[in-house]
């Protein structure tokens, strides 16, 4: 009795939901992203995902039960889930697996049982142990006499046999998750909200594709359209054919350094759903070293890549040309350190580098640079893929090194370019220059001004070499 006292006590420290003594009272929070306080990550790919504790309760005098939320729903699955460092993969064919989204495990010797449920559907199960009915606070917009557990949410049930010795007190537990899915992909769903995904009857879904969506472009119109953890913003508000180009470039196949295809560019990770909008909409763009331009009333997107046919802006546009900038050694970059995570290495942090130290751009860099090193370290928190990681860092570096900058005011009839667009523009002393715009400034007279940044195809290595 005194293990199994000392660990309900340590569950009573807990600043919970739940009085695990009181087998009468009830929960005076829904266990749904209605009525969640917490701030719940949404997640796209492969993560890891600490518990968030959301109820403890005394089952019985050996047990207790405990609801953990994890992220938001629908989710294509997980691959395990680590109980206090036991890990342990979900059994297809076991009771409770099938098309309900649900995995029900027993592991008997260690004194768990646990479900989980990741369609977002909500589930009344769990009411029994929790609340019922007649005194649950249910919130109308549920439509359900029964509290609906894990509505919106990826959630897990537990019952733990403190007997066993295993489980002590409030463990520590991750799950490992194939992130959000059934997101709108407007290449291949001719409608948004409306799809079917076979159980329940009820529930229906953003979009068709059920497996997890690791697009960036896409994740990011799904981030300012949802409106339980993202901007909430209507369709009407997106440019869906720049969307569609974008959504293209991420998916085009490109030769990794071992010969395999890969996606040119890709997200996965956790969204903080505490950070501000923007700052998480920032986090997606930099995988895809994307300008977000707002034109016309509508969020675009435009992605830094190779543009192999600009267009050329006759002189007759231009209203003034300003001072051209060549920039000098402070500006660039010989080196680029980048941070991701490695999926051969159960998602832990790597490094790569560009150039390699030693090769013959590192030695032209260093040479032209004066052997000054002069580096940059950056974090992909999204990123999974070495060969991305390195295509990044080379994109930046030689990025840094295309230091011609310059402003132009110009006539009506370049209106139609946005922030992104890359041009050929005639510059005073230097010739036809490719350049990108940076950034447009539309004025009452509708003259506009442009902010430019010389841009080359060569930046861009994996964009090169396109299957």
């Amino acid at each position: 009795m005194g293990l199994i006292k000392n660990a309900f006590d340590k569950i009573g420290e807990f600043d919970g939901l739940l009085d695990i003594f009181n087998l009468n009272r009830t929960t005076d929070k829904n266990i749904n992203y209605l009525g969640t306080n917490v701030d719940i990550p949404v997640v796209y790919g492969e993560e890891e995902l600490p518990a968030i504790w959301v109820g403890f309760r005394k089952t019985s005098e050996k047990k207790f039960g405990a609801l953990a939320v994890f992220c938001h729903a629908p989710i294509e699955g997980f691959d395990w889930i680590e109980i206090n460092g036991l890990r342990h993969a979900p059994i297809p064919n076991e009771s409770g697996f099938g098309t309900d989204y649900q995995y029900k495990q027993n592991l008997r010797d260690h004194g768990i049982e646990y479900k989980v449920q990741f369609s977002g559907a909500g589930n009344s199960d769990f009411h029994g142990l929790f609340a019922n009915k007649d005194n649950y606070p249910l919130p109308t917009e549920l439509g359900t006499e029964y509290p609906e557990f894990f509505h919106g949410l990826v959630g897990v049930w537990f019952e733990f046999d403190v007997s066993k010795g295993f489980v002590t007190g409030i463990p520590t537990v991750t799950l490992k998750t194939r992130g959000r899915n059934f997101i709108f992909d407007p290449r291949i769903d001719a409608t948004f909200g409306d799809h079917y995904a076979g159980w329940p009857s009820y529930l229906t879904f953003d979009g068709s594709t059920a497996t997890a969506c690791t697009n960036p472009a896409l994740i990011r119109a799904d981030y300012l359209t949802n409106k339980m953890y993202g901007k909430g913003l209507s369709w009407d508000k997106i440019n869906v054919p720049a969307l569609i180009e974008a959504a293209n470039i991420c998916d085009t196949q490109v030769l990794d350094g071992d010969g395999s295809n890969i996606n040119l560019m890709s997200f996965a990770g956790r969204l903080d759903t505490s950070q501000k909008i923007d700052k998480n909409l920032e986090l997606i763009d930099k995988h895809m070293r994307a300008h977000s331009p707002y034109h016309n009333g509508q969020f675009g997107l435009v992605i830094r890549d190779d543009a192999p046919t600009p267009d050329t802006i006759p002189e007759k546009w231009i209203k003034k040309h300003y001072e051209i900038n060549h920039g000098d050694k402070s500006e660039r970059l010989n080196s680029c350190l980048i941070s991701y995570k490695e999926p051969a290495y159960d998602l832990d942090e790597n490094q790569v580098i560009w150039p390699i130290p030693g090769s013959e751009d590192d030695l032209d860099f260093l040479t032209a640079d004066g052997g000054e090193v002069l580096q940059e370290e950056i974090t992909l928190e999204g990123c999974r893929n070495r060969y991305q990681a390195i295509d990044y860092a080379e994109a930046i570096v030689r990025e840094s090194r295309l230091q011609i900058e310059t402003k132009l005011d110009l006539w009506a009839p370049t209106l139609k370019y946005q922030a992104g667009d890359v041009v050929d523009v005639p510059l005073k002393g230097v010739g036809l220059t490719r350049m990108r715009i940076s950034s447009v400034d539309i004025h009452k007279n509708l003259n506009v001004t442009w902010n430019l940044q010389q841009h080359s195809n060569d930046s861009y290595p994996l964009s090169l070499i396109h299957i």
